[in-house]
């Protein structure tokens, strides 16, 4: 699968548990309580938008050759993840919080695209500082290649 199949299942399963978790806090906001007609519903999405989020996470990390040795910035990430993966309970046991974890929700998911795109805490040396930029090159573009060494001229009249 393409690196650019990875980048748009990852964005799909973050756009999941973002709206889940919207709609949890709005619901909590509302005075509404753990118990309701589409808990499991929202349950689900929010789930399946982390395994999905961080599957295809590990496809992207992959895609970039970065499997043996985890750069920091993907270790942040995942540390986001796993926070974004806790807030239902968070919002549920204390009602309160419900707007403030609303809020720190747009800052996670806006640090973490940060990280994404940044790609910072790299420990690369500064000639290759823009090297990450072109890893993906956009669907249905070739690379460009570096033209065949020209032959030596020859002298017509000795032959060399």
């Amino acid at each position: 699968m393409s690196y650019q199949f990875y980048k748009v299942l990852h964005l799909v399963g973050i756009f999941f548990v973002l709206l889940s978790l919207g709609g949890i806090a709005l619901h909590v906001v509302n005075g509404g309580t753990r118990e309701f007609k589409n808990r499991k519903f929202i349950a689900s999405m929010h789930g399946i938008g982390l395994l999905v989020s961080f599957v295809a996470g590990f496809g992207l990390l992959a895609k970039l050759g970065f499997m043996r040795d985890l750069p920091t910035w993907s270790i942040m990430k995942m540390v986001i993840w796993l926070v974004l993966g806790g807030l239902p309970a968070v919002i549920y046991r204390k009602p309160s919080l419900a707007k403030p974890i609303w809020l720190t929700t747009l800052v996670l998911a806006g640090f973490a695209a940060y990280l994404a795109v940044y790609k910072p805490f790299m420990n690369v040396p500064a000639t290759t500082e823009g090297a990450l930029e072109s890893q993906a090159p956009p669907v249905g573009t070739t690379v460009p290649t570096a033209p065949p060494p020209a032959e030596p001229a020859t002298n017509p009249a000795t032959g060399q």
